[in-house]
């Protein structure tokens, strides 16, 4: 450390003075000579020496150390930064805080609230909150203050606005968001009604709204356009020939299905009719469009994937089929779409590809509603219930199984000269997660002559993926036993001559888990219940079919 004597006191660097005492004769080429010894130490050592030197010394001492030590050790980085031109470095530094440090930054000294507010740093904070939460975002479109975020002012060439109108924006827009929630909780709202029932007029099966206008598709084969503020009606669609039971539309198209099979797309400006669909043999039930693809579903259990080119060329993908009953709403994003159904299943596919993925099973009746969002599907149903992903896997229960998911012991002992040896779950192995992945099959088959076996099977060496946290499932194996004790991993596809005696062990895949176990939960412990198998055969189908209707 070095420092000058002036009038008996010393000056750091910093401008930080200590007062001195005066010094004997050879303090001063003494002192030289300690600190040229003392800099040719090696930090240990420089350490332990001033370890020691402050033991040897008193206690009033200590404080005056500490006097000039402690304003070294207090540095003002951010302070240094911006009056070395590197303001930039700061604002990224301070565009880390929160709502409640920013505030406590602002007040540190002048020099920080220049910062912040030459950084425009209560603007960036509102920007992140609407992009992360959609209660935001929905508040600055009905608010109309998202045109003074990211580059809408230099849009719609508005003035710009200096960092306090986004300083006291903040605590009004979390007045808002608290009183909505408010409003939600105790039920405090204001209702205004359309009066849109004539005599023609039966019934709204659909709408979509936005700031100036609510679309609606009615019962009576028409699509009505209202206007938002005045409730009158600016526009009525008509060349459907059955009620209209979804529609969906942007700002230049409005797509509509209905009972009559079609699917209808409409010129929002003009609402004339440019273009009908034609694939569905019944009722569309539901649909979906994003950018270039739509998703539409129909009550003939299929789901058609279309390419839009432009509102009169729309050519038609790909068709997914897989439901047993009515396919009642779709929803998608682009990585899956999601299907629900009066099977009482939900099914996923992958968007690009549209390789179906898997079935997702928990309710007892069909399911009338679905939403997807962020690989979280949340669907209603007749039994009167609501879920999520709050329901742990159904055991046994497979995808891409063939004519052998679950072929009677008595059928395949008859048709075959095998022996069903076992048939079981196989315990833990669905993923472990806060709601596990359903468990796989055990099953032991024991040949008694000389056959092939072929098999074609996934999983055994990839993992089946757990999502949100959850743990993978384990693999499958295809073990073939022979008579004199040696055990041979097949692999997942193969074909082996089976001797006499020879067992062949088929162990599938459980499936994987979702979402991270609690702390509170033994992530290990022993599951003390299966699920059971789900519903299946012709009397399952005929039920199905009733509840449809």
């Amino acid at each position: 450390m070095n420092f000058t004597s002036i009038d008996n006191s010393s000056y750091l660097d910093d401008n930080i003075s200590v007062k001195m005492t005066a010094t004997t004769n050879n303090y001063e080429k003494t002192s030289e000579e300690y600190l040229t010894t003392f800099s040719t130490w090696n930090d240990n050592e420089q350490l332990l020496f001033v370890e020691k030197l402050l033991y040897n010394m008193h206690n009033h001492q200590h404080g005056q150390i500490n006097s000039f030590l402690l304003p070294m050790l207090q540095r003002d980085f951010i302070g240094r930064l911006s009056s070395c031109g590197l303001e930039h470095l700061a604002e990224k530094i301070l565009e880390y805080l929160d709502i409640q440090s920013l505030k406590s930054t602002e007040l540190v000294c002048r020099e920080w609230y220049h910062i912040i507010s030459k950084g425009m740093l209560w603007k960036k904070l509102i920007e992140r909150k609407v992009l992360s939460d959609t209660l935001w975002f929905g508040l600055s479109e009905r608010r109309d203050w998202n045109k003074y975020l990211f580059r809408q002012i230099l849009i719609n060439k508005d003035q710009h606005k200096r960092n306090e109108f986004y300083r006291y924006l903040y605590p009004k827009i979390l007045h808002d968001i608290n009183q909505l929630q408010i409003n939600w909780r105790t039920g405090n709202y204001q209702l205004e009604r359309i009066q849109c029932q004539s005599r023609n007029s039966k019934g709204v099966y659909c709408l979509q709204y936005d700031n100036n206008k609510i679309i609606s598709g009615l019962r009576d084969n028409t699509i009505k356009i209202w206007n938002r503020n005045t409730l009158e009606c600016i526009k009525i669609l008509t060349g459907h020939n059955g009620s209209v039971l979804c529609l969906q539309y942007d700002e230049k198209i409005i797509i509509s299905g209905s009972s009559d099979s079609t699917i209808r797309i409409w010129n929002i400006e003009t609402g004339e009719l440019v273009n009908t669909l034609l694939h569905h043999c019944e009722a569309v039930l539901h649909l979906r469009f994003i950018d270039k693809m739509m998703i539409t579903c129909s009550k003939d259990r299929s789901i058609a994937v279309w390419e839009i080119n432009s509102p009169i060329d729309i050519v038609m993908r790909r068709v997914l089929v897989g439901h047993r009953a009515a396919v009642n709403v779709v929803d998608f994003d682009n990585k899956y779409i999601v299907s629900a159904s009066g099977d009482r299943t939900i099914k996923v596919w992958k968007t690009t590809t549209c390789e179906f993925v898997r079935t997702l099973l928990g309710h007892k009746r069909g399911i009338a509603c679905l939403q997807y969002r962020d690989q979280l599907v949340v669907s209603g149903s007749s039994d009167n219930t609501i879920r999520g992903p709050n329901w742990h896997g159904r055991s046994g229960v497979h995808t891409h199984m063939t004519n052998n998911r679950i072929t009677d012991p008595e059928i395949l002992e008859k048709l075959f000269p095998v022996v069903l040896q076992k048939f079981c779950l196989r315990p833990f192995s669905g993923g472990q997660g806060k709601y596990r992945g359903g468990d796989g099959v055990d099953r032991r088959i024991l040949f008694r002559r000389t056959m092939t076996l072929s098999m074609l099977t996934d999983r055994r060496v990839h993992h089946p993926y757990g999502l949100c946290g959850g743990e993978n499932g384990q693999c499958g194996k295809n073990l073939l036993k022979r008579v004199d004790g040696r055990l041979i991993n097949l692999g997942g596809k193969c074909s082996v001559p089976m001797e006499p005696g020879d067992t062949f062990i088929l162990l599938t895949p459980g499936g994987g888990g979702f979402g991270k176990v609690n702390d509170e939960e033994d992530k290990n412990s022993e599951q003390t219940e299966f699920q059971s198998f789900i519903e299946r055969g012709s009397l399952f189908d005929y039920k199905l079919t009733q509840e449809g209707v």
